[in-house]
């Protein structure tokens, strides 16, 4: 390995331990955000470590083909060192002030499609809702004050009807009620078993 190689290892090595501290902040941050507690924390951990470890094995075979020197370990450390020295409170608020934004942007979206979208609709829905009992009830009258002459006129044929249809009427009303009976007591059966 040439010397110009190895010098450029070094450097995305430490570049490299940047990234894991800035990715390390980022998961400690939304971990105290978002309250992430119990076995969720072991899992981001994992996948934390996963994401790091091809982080760094990626960059090192694309620097040097994967060749492992004790100088890369030392340079990821030192990278992760320099980070939390230098950057990381400033890293923090950057990262802090990113969420609080989108936070606030997806705020913003929701409310504005609740205003263009959901309440039109639900206002038309309400509108349209009004208008069906208004035009039922219209008809509703209508049909009264129509149908008030014809059961007048009727009046004498439904009264000489009536005595002879009662009875039949009387025995269809028993006899649904039976079969509703029987109905509902096969249903409560149905349910228990």
């Amino acid at each position: 390995m040439t010397l110009h190689t190895q010098y450029l290892t070094m450097l995305l090595m430490l570049g490299s331990g940047f990234c894991l501290g800035v990715i390390l902040d980022t998961y400690r941050v939304l971990k105290g955000r978002f309250h992430i507690r119990g076995w969720a924390v072991s899992l981001i951990d994992l996948l934390y470590w996963f994401v790091c470890s091809g982080l760094v094995f990626s960059v090192l075979f694309w620097s040097n083909w994967g060749e492992l020197r004790f100088y890369i370990f030392l340079a990821i450390i030192l990278g992760v060192f320099l980070y939390y020295q230098w950057l990381s409170k400033l890293m923090t608020r950057l990262i802090e002030t990113c969420i609080r934004l989108v936070e606030w942007k997806i705020q913003f979206l929701a409310k504005t499609v609740q205003m263009i979208v959901i309440r039109p609709i639900l206002f038309t829905i309400q509108l349209i809702r009004k208008l069906l009992l208004f035009v039922l009830r219209l008809f509703w009258k209508m049909l009264q004050i129509f149908l008030r002459p014809l059961l007048w006129l009727c009046s004498p044929i439904t009264k000489r009807i009536e005595p002879r249809v009662r009875p039949y009427l009387d025995r269809g009303i028993l006899l649904g009620k039976k079969w509703i009976e029987k109905w509902r007591q096969r249903k409560k059966k149905d349910d228990s078993e």
